[in-house]
């Protein structure tokens, strides 16, 4: 599995232009609703999505896991490669997102030394995969809710 942090990298390469606002994962069977204005980049298993000014971000991963417990200690290990020194914003809740089962925490943390606000989902998607959404945010962001609403946003596929 290609790391989280080559994706967001990608996310820089990527010219910006403007896509529609709801997306489709096919693996997962689900889509999720992005700002018309961020950048999308997929590519097997994962997709990145970011702002123009790169610093509000998503990073999705489809993975199979036995349960959703399994799928958070994958999201653990995801997030470790990612930031340094996160400190959880109180427990994580588990409630669900567009019907499915899904946990969500946050945390504050540092990327390259500066401060950011982390936002993990591990959704179980009716598909039977499980998806892992890390939303990473500079404090300076003027899109620093984003992040959140992308990852509060997935909702069972059409098929």
């Amino acid at each position: 599995m290609r790391s989280a942090l080559a994706a967001l990298a990608l996310l820089a390469l990527v010219p910006f232009s403007a896509f529609a606002k709801t997306h489709t994962l096919a693996d997962a069977k689900v889509t999720f609703d992005a700002p018309d204005s961020w950048k999308v980049e997929k590519d097997e298993g994962m997709t990145a999505v970011g702002n123009e000014a790169d610093d509000a971000g998503v990073v999705i991963l489809t993975l199979d896991a036995e349960n959703i417990d399994k799928g958070l200690e994958a999201a653990a290990a995801e997030l470790e490669k990612l930031v340094k020194d996160p400190q959880p914003s109180g427990e994580p809740s588990e409630a669900p997102i567009g019907g499915m089962k899904a946990m969500l925490a946050s945390a504050t943390a540092k990327v390259d030394g500066e401060d950011v606000k982390v936002d993990l989902l591990v959704l179980e998607s009716k598909s039977g995969k499980f998806l892992i959404g890390i939303g990473i945010t500079k404090k300076s962001s003027k899109d620093a809710s984003e992040s959140l609403k992308l990852l509060k946003s997935f909702k069972a596929a059409a098929n």
